[in-house]
């Protein structure tokens, strides 16, 4: 009911659906147009049937950090993700990428994931994914032990509060909030190249919106990016 308010009374929501997690019940927003274009990586419309043909899926703006000790960089998804992604591309947002005009009709408003493969190594990385994070953590396939795993412990990390700010009076509103390993964020790494192409999507964002309330005459917002270095006994993920 509210995914068919949200589109009936907002335009720019034809293309949001919901997708839920059975097993933890954790539900997600996500707008297909958007998670396409991600999983897709291409700006064209060359062959976008299916991401399966091709060797190693490669989703733009985000690094998947694998929880190891020491953590390591992947370069795609952990594969038991790949057939998940697969059909909320193929089934959900292929015709929304292919539409200017997006159809509803065809869009479910709500997708429940088959609950056989969930566990950590999928459900982290996902979640990471569909909440367009520039960083998806990745917990190790098997525990190296039968304890309650201990994520980051003592690890040097950064971590990144990103706000939705007014700029003449009012409270900041938060938008993400995000850690990643200081290794990873050298000034040339793909880490540090997809915070800033994080920033600068949200700044068109806020731009068009700015622009678009009460003709720009509106509450004026900007984005602040703000970071720590900090070191945790264990990180929630």
């Amino acid at each position: 009911m509210l995914i068919a308010n949200l589109r009936k009374n907002c335009t720019a929501c034809a293309p949001i659906f919901a997708v839920v997690d059975p097993t933890t019940e954790d539900t997600f927003f996500v707008n297909a147009q958007l998670l396409a274009r991600k999983l897709s990586n291409r700006s064209t419309n060359e062959d976008r049937k299916s991401l399966v043909n091709r060797s190693g899926l490669i989703l733009e703006n985000v690094t998947f950090v694998l929880l190891d000790e020491p953590p390591q960089a992947l370069e795609s998804p952990p594969e038991p993700l790949e057939p998940i992604l697969e059909r909320l591309y193929v089934e959900l947002c292929l015709s929304s990428l292919e539409s200017s005009h997006t159809s509803t009709a065809s869009l479910p408003e709500l997708v429940l994931l088959p609950s056989d493969n969930l566990n950590p190594h999928v459900q982290v990385p996902l979640a990471g994914i569909l909440l367009d994070y520039p960083i998806a953590y990745v917990p190790m396939p098997k525990p190296r032990s039968h304890d309650t795993p201990s994520y980051l412990n003592r690890h040097a990390l950064y971590a990144f509060d990103i706000c939705l700010r007014p700029l003449r009076t009012g409270d900041a509103l938060e938008l993400m909030k995000f850690s990643c390993p200081a290794e990873f964020l050298a000034p040339e790494s793909s880490t540090t190249r997809n915070l800033n192409a994080l920033r600068e999507q949200l700044e068109v964002v806020i731009q068009n919106l700015n622009s678009n309330i009460d003709g720009g005459d509106g509450p004026q917002w900007e984005i602040v990016f703000s970071h720590s270095r900090i070191t945790m006994d264990r990180v929630a993920l």
